[in-house]
């Protein structure tokens, strides 16, 4: 099982998570880039691309549709990829495995999404609560290490997301999704990918919501 973790470099130009729906839910990718450093010393992330694949969309042409973006020259420089293995995941990660030859550049991890208190590495990538996930991105977007490209495909549709996501308490736990009727698929895969890139070497941010656009700076890069 060992061959879901396949190295990680602090060094790679990219990050990127890929959230799998199932029959009733997107499949969603975000890719951000490692960008200049502001005059605080600290990195800036843009995210560089985003997506979301029709509904009940075949796993195959998912697996396609990475891999050729990931073949592109501009990932070449190194990328580290979280794949949601919470639900279905687990096979699609398979599928991309048998590819790697195609992509060696790439640093594949699978991401099980859990209600826990603390991020354990395991056998096959990392079990993260979602709070962490989440916190990862909202702090991100908040300190502006985190920061929207203009003219990003489907930014609108991220933004849309987040003011409908919502953290719930019933007795001792916390839960976090969207209202009823709304997907947060966007989120979660924006959420995967900066804890990637800033959450694991920051700490948990704890989340209360709602997460509402004009609680983090409408940064451009």
């Amino acid at each position: 099982m060992r061959k879901y973790l396949r190295g990680s470099r602090s060094d790679d130009c990219w990050v990127g998570g890929l959230d799998l729906g199932q029959a009733a839910d997107y499949t969603a990718l975000c890719l951000m880039q490692r960008t200049y450093r502001d005059d605080r010393g600290r990195r800036i992330w843009a995210i560089r691309y985003l997506r979301r694949w029709e509904l009940q969309t075949p796993y195959t042409q998912i697996v396609a549709d990475v891999v050729a973006l990931l073949r592109r020259a501009e990932m070449m420089g190194g990328i580290r990829l979280g794949i949601d293995a919470t639900g279905v995941g687990r096979p699609v990660v398979d599928m991309l495995l048998e590819r790697r030859h195609l992509w060696p550049w790439v640093n594949m991890c699978a991401i099980t999404i859990t209600a826990g208190e603390m991020a354990r590495r395991t056998a096959h990538g990392w079990n993260v609560p979602k709070k962490d996930l989440i916190g990862a991105l909202v702090a991100g977007l908040q300190r502006g290490t985190i920061r929207l490209a203009r003219g990003v495909q489907h930014a609108e549709v991220l933004i849309r997301e987040m003011r409908a996501f919502r953290a719930s308490t019933r007795g001792a736990r916390e839960s976090y999704a969207a209202r009823d009727g709304e997907h947060d698929d966007l989120v979660l895969a924006a959420s995967i990918a900066a804890w990637l890139a800033v959450g694991r070497r920051s700490g948990r941010v704890r989340y209360s919501g709602p997460i509402r656009e004009d609680r983090w700076p409408h940064r451009i890069v």
